[in-house]
């Protein structure tokens, strides 16, 4: 639940502190103090520092020791003064691990924020003081860090992971999730034996399949970290984790939801699901947050740690806290990387919280192993729909019961002594909506259970209230929740041409028939309606000579009136769709007449209608026709499909018209939106199939999509409300109604309809839509309406992870790819300004010579349909922290591979060079203005180059190859 708190704030007559910048100095005396006191090192040597900006303010300084550890701490006093501190490893200034990026980049925003409104600096500032004056606790009883494993996602670990050479030794990454949990789990070395079995199926790598239940782990066998020796049981574990959760893999990052982590340990890992609890930080104030996270640690529990940043998720292993300074360990799962302690809340007393999107998996304990009962043919989010019989099979795994308790909602429905049975669910008798389905056994000794999140959704028929049966729904256009408009066709009688519409204000408890007047041998091609009283219909002539063109009522449907403005008189004329963007702007469009398409625009609800001129209407092909209702509008964005595979659009209330050609030339196409950027087109020439062509750029390139499943060829939409779910209907063979929650990829069929035939369809919300059917008669039939709450769905992400490396005037990008999605390539910006091109494929790029001051890198994912948003990081290109450099020192090449040169114009007394767990791996004194460093002996990495000269240090970073 939120909390959400109120402050009352009376009259102060005292002054409040003014926060004041900490300079670089300062900030070395509290770091040094602070490392030396919970180091146990004396006079700690430093190796490096640096200051870190954002958006030109100076928010903290990382400074790095000798030996190995760091300390980072605020650039400012109205900040609390430590952020984080070890004492092992190196933390670099662009960390390459994507939580550690993440966690320091919404510390960075916070502390930006912070200075920027002049917050107080009354309480922080005792914290400053504290440290300056040696004042510790002094408290030894540190809670860990509780793990002894630094595993990573890369090679080795990844080696049962998809085959893919781009990745980490010709495998995707394991993924963070798998990596944290497979932690976790050799932390308790349990199970010994994994619990049923789960594939799933990857458009790019296909399926993934695991059998838990005839898996045994070698717990014995997994080392600290992997090797040549010892990574097979490793591997096996990350992989199953990543199967568990339906890891989309990736040669660029692999990725998970965090919803799966809790149903995974506990149905194919068999962790305690009384226990085992997905938290949000928004939920819960700093103190409660604090200690429910205590409470586990103190019971030796290690909690998974994630975060989401809008674009992304992150996921690492929080093992331990200290109590003399309030710190929580991180174990990042980066091969140790950055591992240490961090502080979490507010960063200012009275200011914000940085850690509002970060949440928890606490309650991580073994369940047990002698009695296991599971619920064997659902899955968790599985949707089961409304309406049918739906089997749930129930299995005693291991052990005995004397009693089998199967509950819905924690309501009984069955109860039994037999170890295995199929129970049948009415779905009609439950609510709409999410339920969860649980199975209990009991014996003598213990009470064990398993729970399954489903979904009861479905359509609910609904009479259309035609007289005449056979009455199909040819386009449905729902306005809210209450109301909806529908045209119908004679499906009985293909050449009858009718004139009738339906419509409900009562969200489908009644609907109500009318007849478009005054229009017989004219036939509706569509409908669009503003609200309860005013709809426009396009209708073109199938007989007769009454006149074609936009009709519209403003009385419910009583009366109809042609708008004579839009005349569509021509013999070529053929009226298509309408549209409005608010109750005054609207187009309509219909086939070319005179070489061009004829398109009209209003802005006074149609009382008057503008034709446009034909230089801002590309020209149609030969023999390229429009369609009737194959269209969409978002905003003030608009798109038709014609019957050459074209798509035109319009970003201007259709003011200007541009075109485009999708993967169906010379088909044709119906279209439709999610938004501005995204969306479908798909195939409707004669005996299609289905097939759909996706854009991300609003409609300017399109690729094609791979479909897994059946996928509804009458009609398809985007449900408002959610991130990328689908649905289509199917009249034809094998008819029912589909969704996908991926953009069209995948497709399931709605439990329930299967041999029912669905027409027309419009979603308002996840909650509310409608589809067309064929009527029996005026009481029975005809229209559907949607019941319970589709799941979200996912959208392909942009670019994550970003970060810079800098060395002298060498930027070099390192990012992680779309977890899915058909990437093409990356564009790369400095400063707004492109600088590749042609996109590079792999997801790193060197930039030199780099001027020297901030500069803002963004990285976009290239498709076959455009770019993705940008993913942006800063580089800061100075020689040195202390004081200006006015020397220029070459470093070359960079990366190296044998040789690396360093190139002075004074002599300098020293060069070392040291790896980043703080190791020092080469040094040579002497006098000199070149040095030569043979490379070839050292591994492959980043390391950190240190030049002494009389007066002061300079470093860089170099990467070895």
């Amino acid at each position: 639940m939120k909390k959400y708190i109120f402050f009352i704030q009376g009259l102060m007559l005292s002054v409040l502190s003014l926060a004041k910048p900490v300079t670089m100095e300062d900030a070395r005396v509290v770091a040094d103090i602070y490392f030396s006191h919970f180091s146990g090192r004396v006079d700690p040597v430093l190796l490096d520092f640096t200051g870190l900006t954002y958006d030109n303010i100076l928010v903290y300084y990382v400074f790095n020791y000798s030996g190995g550890g760091f300390v980072v701490v605020a650039a400012d006093d109205a900040v609390i003064p430590i952020m984080a501190q070890a004492n092992a490893g190196y933390l670099e200034k662009s960390s390459p691990c994507p939580s550690v990026k993440f966690w320091f980049e919404s510390i960075s925003k916070e502390v930006f924020r912070i200075v920027s409104m002049g917050a107080d600096n009354s309480a922080t500032i005792k914290r400053w003081d504290r440290i300056r004056n040696h004042e510790f606790s002094y408290l030894t009883r540190d809670v860990g860090p509780l793990l002894s494993t630094t595993w990573d996602q890369g090679v080795w670990y990844n080696f049962y992971c998809p085959a893919d050479l781009a990745g980490p030794g010709g495998h995707t990454w394991a993924g963070c999730v798998a990596t944290s949990t497979g932690q976790i789990m050799k932390y308790h070395s349990f199970p010994v034996q994994g619990v049923l079995a789960h594939s799933y199926v990857l458009p790019v790598y296909g399926t993934q399949s695991v059998n838990f239940g005839e898996t045994t782990y070698h717990w014995e066998a997994m080392d600290v970290t992997a090797n040549q020796s010892s990574y097979q049981d490793i591997a096996t574990l990350l992989y199953h984790a990543g199967v568990a959760v339906e890891m989309s893999y990736s040669p660029y990052g692999s990725g998970a939801s965090e919803n799966e982590i809790p149903w995974a340990l506990s149905t194919y890992f068999n962790y305690d699901p009384s226990t085992v609890r997905l938290e949000y930080k928004a939920d819960y104030s700093d103190a409660e947050w604090e200690e429910m996270m205590k409470a586990d640690l103190n019971a030796s529990l290690p909690l998974f740690y994630g975060g989401d940043d809008g674009t992304s998720g992150h996921g690492w292993v929080c093992d331990g806290w200290r109590p003399d300074d309030n710190m929580f360990h991180m174990n990042w799962g980066w091969s140790g990387n950055s591992d240490g302690w961090y502080a979490i809340g507010a960063l200012n007393t009275f200011n914000g919280n940085y850690n509002n999107n970060n949440f928890i998996i606490r309650g991580i304990r073994p369940g047990n192993a002698e009695l296991i009962v599971r619920i064997t043919n659902l899955v968790h989010g599985e949707i089961i729909g409304y309406g049918p019989i739906v089997n749930i099979n129930c299995s005693l795994i291991a052990g005995t019961a004397n009693t089998m308790n199967l509950f819905m909602d924690d309501s009984l429905i069955y109860t039994t002594g037999q170890a295995d049975f199929t129970f049948e669910l009415a779905t009609l008798d439950y609510d709409l909506g999410l339920h969860i389905i649980k199975l209990e056994a009991i014996n003598a000794s213990d009470t064990v259970f398993h729970a399954v999140e489903v979904g009861n959704i479905g359509w609910e028929e609904q009479a259309s209230a035609f007289t005449n049966e056979g009455r199909g729904i040819k386009y449905i256009c729902a306005v809210d929740s209450l109301v909806a408009w529908a045209i119908a066709y004679d499906g009985v009688y293909m050449n009858n041409y009718i004139q009738e519409f339906t419509r409900t204000v009562n969200g489908g408890e009644t609907w109500t028939p009318g007849v478009i007047s005054n229009c017989s041998g004219l036939e509706p091609a569509m409908i669009f309606a503003l609200n309860s009283d005013t709809a426009y219909c396009p209708m073109f002539r199938q007989t007769g000579s009454n006149p074609q063109g936009i009709y519209v009522t403003w009385d419910n449907g009583s009366s109809w009136t042609r708008q004579t403005s839009a005349s569509f008189s021509d013999a070529a004329s053929f009226p298509n769709v309408v549209h409005f963007f608010n109750k005054y702007d609207g187009f309509c469009m219909g086939d070319p007449v005179n070489g061009e398409f004829e398109i009209y625009t209003t802005t006074d609800g149609g009382n008057t209608w503008t034709p446009l001129p034909g230089d801002v209407i590309p020209d149609p092909f030969v023999n390229e026709y429009g369609v009737t209702g194959y269209y969409s509008g978002v905003g003030n964005s608009v798109w038709f499909g014609t019957s050459k595979g074209r798509v035109f659009r319009s970003s201007d209330k259709g003011l200007h018209w541009d075109v485009s050609t999708t993967t169906f030339a010379g088909r044709y196409v119906d279209v439709r939106f999610a938004d501005g950027l995204h969306g479908l087109a798909q195939d409707k020439n004669l005996n299609n199939t289905g097939a759909l062509c996706e854009t991300f750029d609003g409609g300017v390139t399109w690729s094609p999509v791979t479909i897994n499943g059946q996928i509804g060829t009458n009609d398809f939409c985007f449900v408002p409300g959610t991130d990328n779910t689908w649905l289509s209907n199917e009249a034809g063979s094998n008819p029912g109604s589909f969704f996908s929650m991926d953009g069209g990829h995948s497709w399931e069929r709605i439990s329930g309809t299967e041999g029912r035939q669905f027409l027309a369809l419009d979603f308002i919300n996840n909650r509310t839509g409608w589809a067309g059917g064929f009527n029996l008669s005026s009481t029975e039939g005809g229209v559907y309406s949607f019941i319970g709450s589709l799941l979200a769905g996912s959208v392909l992400a942009p670019v994550t992870g970003l970060y810079a490396i800098v060395t002298g005037t060498n930027v070099d990008l390192n990012w992680t790819a779309p977890a899915y999605g058909q990437v093409s390539g990356y564009y790369v910006y400095r400063n707004d300004t492109l600088l590749t091109a042609v996109p590079v494929t792999y997801p790193v790029y060197n930039d030199f010579p780099v001027p020297i001051g901030m500069h803002t890198y963004c990285v976009t994912a290239a498709y076959s349909s455009g770019e993705s948003e940008a993913a942006c990081t800063q580089a800061e290109i100075t020689y040195g922290f202390e004081e200006e450099n006015d020397l220029i020192i070459k470093f070359y090449p960079n990366p190296v591979r044998e040789i690396f040169i360093i190139e002075s114009p004074v002599y300098f007394r020293c060069a070392r060079l040291f790896n980043l767990s703080g190791q020092q791996v080469f040094e040579c004194e002497s006098h000199r203005k070149i040095l030569r460093i043979p490379t070839g002996n050292f591994q492959p990495g980043i390391y950190i180059i240190q030049v002494v000269l009389n007066d002061k240090i300079i470093t860089a970073k170099i990467l070895i190859e």
